[in-house]
């Protein structure tokens, strides 16, 4: 019998959250709490594991929230920073926990966090009074992959300047930073019920899955529910609400979801 998981929404927001502290609300209304979005990150949770995807420079926060003080492992999605800026939040969850974290990406993404976080993974003599080996780098090779206990199907999307991993664990699936679902990726995603995607705003993008590209892979997919992630200036909750057919609304910050 597969393991119930539930998916908490830990951030729904694209690189700069909303509001930005550049750019503001843009088309969101500041009115509306669904439209306070931290960055982009979902936490999986089964009965005994919390596989968190993403570390988002809004982690500590996002953590706390939602009153989770474990982490058992992480499974990223890309390098950028608005997905691996929160890493330095896992060291005091290792200590606390008295646990090295593993941690899964590509080979691109593994190279950059160990070179740019190295104190996490190999404190080195110098550092090693203050640090202590917090992380444990694995490579994703395998496919399925057990993640403690946690089977998932990776799958590679092009994100334009760099490849990402989208995930499917059972009937649910998380596939965002893409521009685009070759056909290799369309055929992982059948069957799902739950597909969390990304929609970074109502219009097109070079590099991101906009709405009408998303209402185009549901026609194909077809799961039974969709939630909206990754949205930024001028996705506008309730603007976007109205613009979908029943199965689908947009997330929002703090959302679970049982699959």
């Amino acid at each position: 019998m597969s393991k119930r998981l539930t998916v908490r929404i830990l951030g729904c927001g694209s690189s700069g959250g909303v509001p930005d502290v550049g750019f503001g609300w843009g088309a969101c209304n500041p009115q509306n709490p669904k439209n306070r979005r931290t960055r982009s990150s979902i936490l999986i949770q089964s009965a005994d594991t919390n596989l968190l995807v993403d570390t988002s420079p809004d982690l500590r926060y996002q953590l706390l929230s939602a009153g989770v003080n474990r982490i058992d492992a992480v499974f990223y999605t890309h390098m950028h920073g608005d997905h691996t800026h929160g890493i330095n939040e896992l060291r005091r969850i290792s200590q606390a926990h008295n646990k090295i974290i593993p941690v899964y990406g590509d080979q691109d993404t593994i190279n950059d966090i160990t070179m740019r976080f190295s104190y996490l993974f190999d404190p080195g003599a110098f550092n090693r009074t203050w640090y202590s080996t917090c992380l444990s780098a694995r490579v994703v090779k395998d496919n399925p992959l057990d993640i403690c206990g946690i089977s998932c199907v990776w799958m590679v999307q092009d994100h334009g300047p760099c490849n990402t991993l989208g995930l499917r664990v059972g009937n649910f699936a998380y596939t965002i930073e893409m521009k685009d679902l070759p056909p290799e990726n369309i055929k992982r995603l059948q069957g799902i019920d739950v597909w969390i995607v990304e929609c970074l705003e109502v219009g097109t993008n070079s590099t991101h899955a906009g709405l009408e590209q998303v209402l185009k892979w549901a026609e194909v997919i077809k799961p039974k529910r969709i939630f909206l992630t990754n949205m930024g200036l001028n996705a506008d909750y309730d603007d976007l609400l109205c613009r979908l057919p029943d199965h689908m609304i947009p997330a929002c910050d703090g959302l679970t979801i049982e699959v």
